[in-house]
């Protein structure tokens, strides 16, 4: 059944790099590099498992999502430092509100 979490996993960031590379964010060579290096890692740390395994999931849980942040206020920002920290800021902002509003609906249904 796993495996099926995989392949999800695995499309998304296929998606979001062919993303980049049709905008001309990075290059295909990259791209391409970037993709089998990322399935090469997953393989690995679920053939293996143990700590291998959590540090495969603590990179895919935090670490794709911090670059997806990180490419959106640069291609946004278009590479102006001041833009970039504004949209980090209000990113940041907008986090805050809704962990804040997600703990306020947890706490309606919590035993």
């Amino acid at each position: 059944m796993s495996w099926i979490w995989d392949s999800i996993l695995l499309l998304t960031v296929v998606l979001f790099i062919l993303g980049l590379i049709l905008r001309g964010l990075i290059s295909t060579q990259f791209g391409a590099l970037a993709l089998l290096l990322l399935v090469i890692f997953r393989a690995i740390g679920r053939g293996r498992g143990g700590h291998l395994s959590r540090l495969v999931r603590m990179v895919f849980t935090l670490g794709i999502p911090i670059t997806s942040l990180l490419i959106f206020a640069v291609a946004h920002g278009q590479g102006d430092p001041e833009q970039i920290v504004a949209i980090i800021a209000g990113l940041g902002a907008l986090l805050l509100a809704l962990l804040g509003f997600y703990i306020m609906v947890r706490g309606l249904f919590a035993r």
